[in-house]
């Protein structure tokens, strides 16, 4: 029953936004069910993988893949058992430079789960942090840090990765959008960092309807202090983003969204402030795409779509564009992904 009213919290937080507005930028504010155990556990797979929160009905999993598997694929690594902690949440996953995976539950506070990049079945994590906050997303930069977001206000919270125990943020800032009447406050839906910028999939909302969508990235000065480096909507965007991925080299944002009842990839080029269009936008039934709940790009600029409908990563080339056919499929029935926070991340 928590699991379901934090869901049903979640849908509601689209009017949060609306209750404060700005003219112009803003100085942030800182202030199934696992199959047999073989006799000999084999070393997991150690080279590029993708990571996959999962939470089913009876039990919550981690999973790992080879990053270049295709069709059915066992997970070299499936993390389940009462030693582990693990359970629903709001975050979902993400790796540090090492590979340690990083894992978040809880669903009124968040709690932390750090487990070594080789762990495996029933092992416990190597240490927790326990957060000030329920938290919504996760994702990780290459200094050290993560970032989250305040699941009640949309205020996003910076930590150091190598905490343990009560961890305070190193740093509190609050989102802003550009929109048609101005910069104005945000909640972040979905988040990432590309490279070490922090890009938002971001929703403003008035009596808990989207008025404006967009994303807005911030970079990091040599202090540490937030700064907004570039916000751009598209006005045909009318729900808020349920996630993104950031394509460093192609300088692309992906965000995914349902549009008329359909799931449908957006592709935009960045940095462009104000008002956009798509570059490319993949949907259709040739997609194979039944829910958008995760994206990644990974090193070759291929984008991973984690689609829990139909228990499967999808994999499109970087070009995909409109009715486009994946690449690639990687299956497993393991794979039930997290309606909420990053339910996918690559290493």
């Amino acid at each position: 029953m928590r699991w379901f009213t934090a869901v049903c919290v979640l849908a509601g937080l689209v009017g949060l936004a609306a209750c404060n507005k700005g003219s112009s930028v803003p100085t942030p504010n800182f202030t199934p069910t696992p199959s047999a155990s073989p006799s000999a556990t084999p070393s997991p797979y150690m080279g590029p993988r993708i990571g996959a929160y999962n939470v089913a009905p009876t039990t919550t999993t981690v999973t790992t893949y080879p990053l270049l598997s295709t069709g059915f694929t066992n997970p070299t690594q499936l993390i389940t058992g009462s030693a582990t902690g693990l359970g629903p949440g709001t975050a979902g996953i993400a790796f540090d430079q090492s590979g340690n995976i990083y894992v978040g539950v809880g669903n009124t506070t968040t709690t932390i789960l750090v487990f070594n990049a080789s762990a495996t079945q029933n092992t416990p994590p190597m240490r927790t942090m326990q957060l000030p906050i329920l938290a919504l997303g996760i994702a990780t930069d290459a200094l050290g840090n993560f970032y989250t977001a305040n699941f009640m206000n949309g205020a996003i919270y910076r930590f150091r990765v190598s905490g343990s125990g009560i961890v305070s943020p190193t740093q509190t800032f609050t989102p802003y959008l550009d929109t048609p009447s101005g910069f104005r406050v945000a909640f972040p839906h979905a988040l990432n960092t590309g490279g070490n910028a922090l890009f938002c999939g971001c929703a403003v909302s008035s009596n808990g309807t989207v008025s404006t969508a967009g994303v807005s990235e911030y970079t990091f000065s040599s202090s540490g202090t937030a700064q907004l480096e570039d916000s751009f909507y598209d006005t045909e965007l009318t729900r808020a983003p349920q996630a993104i991925a950031v394509d460093t080299v192609a300088k692309v944002v992906y965000l995914g969204e349902t549009v008329n009842g359909a799931p449908a990839i957006f592709a935009y080029a960045y940095p462009r402030g104000g008002s956009v269009k798509p570059q490319r936008t993949i949907t259709g039934n040739n997609t194979g795409i039944q829910s958008i709940n995760g994206l990644a790009v990974g090193p070759d600029e291929e984008l991973y779509v984690a689609d829990a409908g139909s228990h499967q990563i999808e994999v499109f080339a970087p070009n995909a564009n409109g009715n486009a056919v994946a690449n690639r499929v990687i299956s497993d029935p393991n794979m039930q992904f997290s309606p909420v926070g990053n339910s996918i991340a690559i290493h």
